[in-house]
């Protein structure tokens, strides 16, 4: 019995899979512990409407940074071609610049506008500020995805932890030179430049030990055809699920106020913790897994559902933890006036445990070549929003309580509806010849692993 147990913990040692995201999960564990431990500092420091004005900023920042990349950067990670994601990385960065700009502009002649429609202060550096941030976190995800496409999953953690701190020790700092709501603003542009900085530099090392790789106009156009769908397919898909989740402080704060959107955005910031930490940990793991398996195999049953698994195995002690501690929690570390947010935690936790398990999964339509699958999934959770938000405008109700939960059963619902679609067709095996083709050829590259 003993020697079959040491047998099977050698296994889960070796197996890729539970390895990349034991790193990742370690690192974004002391991530969050970081952001965990520098909150109640911030939320003695910012009151609950400059953390509504922040939630609203970032939500804008988040849906126009969408735009930045028009996806390629997806692309980097799953193609195993050191030309293909050369590529791929300058055409996401010269769309990043391009897409800023137009921003920038768009900003200018709907200023007013905006501003009064989301009850935001008519300030000129949030004008300034917003299109210099969407490019900054452009070039982040490119990189970022590049560090994962050669496997450097330390890499990554440190790159984190880093934004993390960077941007919490920052907000701290504009906090006592009163910039207001702005301190958290500035302070999560920072966050971005400072790991862009550093990834730059790995990246160039990189590079070093690499051909160098010249290509012809035709040869980019060759790759952007090749990868075509991410822009036609992944692109709204995305917008569209981040739309259904960064829509929500908007929201409510046209329909309650910037305030409740401030306790809403703390409320959120600590479920993120575990989906983070969790999450997002594995599914950057199971990306490459579920490709490199696709590639030798022709089907991903085996990364599918060893990551369902997980998850499931994961969220539901996060989920009873987080109900049952969560008002007592939020009174005690980040102020009494904050323990409503807990509250709001409670109403949220059917949504917290849906994104926990199918939302790390929902980069299998990527991987198999059902781009138009995510699209109506994010339609879906969108949908779900926009038809509540309406009802809720319309009868003019305050019940955010109701709000909360109507949210989180109809997007459950949604998730449900998803991950029976693709167990159903990862169970019959069908995977299309072309996504087979495409995600086996391989310029005999060999990726460097820490």
């Amino acid at each position: 019995m003993k020697s079959k147990f040491i047998n099977g913990i050698a296994k889960y040692k070796k197996d890729s899979l539970i390895k990349g995201f034991s790193v990742l999960l370690s690192g974004t564990v002391l991530t969050q512990i970081i952001s965990l431990l520098l909150s109640p500092i911030l939320t003695r420091l910012y009151t609950p409407e400059q953390y509504g004005i922040n939630s609203i900023y970032i939500s804008l920042l988040t849906i126009f940074g969408v735009f930045a990349t028009l996806r390629f950067q997806s692309a980097i990670a799953i193609s195993n071609s050191h030309y293909e994601r050369k590529a791929l990385s300058k055409v996401a960065a010269y769309s990043s610049i391009i897409i800023s700009i137009f921003i920038f502009i768009l900003l200018l002649l709907t200023r007013d506008w905006i501003f009064v429609k989301l009850n935001l202060p008519n300030d000129n550096w949030l004008l300034m500020l917003l299109p210099i941030s969407i490019l900054f976190l452009g070039i982040y995800e490119i990189l970022f995805q590049n560090l994962l496409s050669h496997n450097k999953y330390k890499s990554m953690v440190k790159i984190s932890m880093v934004k993390v701190a960077t941007q919490g020790l920052s907000q701290i700092i504009f906090a006592f030179a009163q910039l207001d709501y702005l301190g958290l603003i500035i302070g999560n542009l920072i966050s971005y430049i400072f790991p862009v900085i550093i990834m730059s530099s790995i990246m160039l090392k990189e590079s070093k030990n690499k051909p160098k790789v010249t290509l012809v106009k035709d040869e980019y156009f060759s790759i952007v055809r090749k990868y075509i769908d991410f822009p036609r397919y992944a692109l709204p898909s995305h917008l569209i699920n981040i739309a259904s989740y960064s829509l929500i402080p908007i929201v409510i704060a046209i329909l309650f106020s910037a305030e409740v959107a401030g306790y809403y955005a703390l409320a959120n910031r600590l479920i993120n913790i575990p989906i983070s930490a969790f999450g997002n940990s594995l599914r950057q793991v199971y990306l490459r897994e579920a490709s490199t398996e696709l590639s030798n195999t022709g089907n991903i049953k085996s990364a599918f559902f060893k990551t369902s698994k997980i998850l499931l195995i994961i969220s539901l002690p996060c989920a009873i933890v987080l109900f049952v501690f969560g008002p007592v929690f939020f009174r005690i570390v980040f102020g009494e006036e904050w323990g409503i947010s807990g509250v709001y935690v409670q109403t949220l936790i059917l949504l917290f445990i849906s994104r926990l398990i199918f939302a790390p999964l929902i980069s299998t339509v990527n991987i198999i070549g059902k781009q138009r699958t995510g699209l109506i999934v994010s339609g879906g959770l969108l949908l779900s929003l926009l038809l509540i938000s309406f009802i809720f405008g319309y009868f003019h109700l305050k019940e955010i309580y109701l709000f909360f939960i109507l949210i989180s059963v109809s997007y459950t619902l949604v998730y449900c509806l998803f991950y029976f679609f693709i167990y159903k067709l990862i169970k019959g095996e069908y995977i299309d010849y072309e996504v087979k083709k495409d995600n086996s050829t391989n310029d005999n590259s060999t990726n460097t692993s820490e």
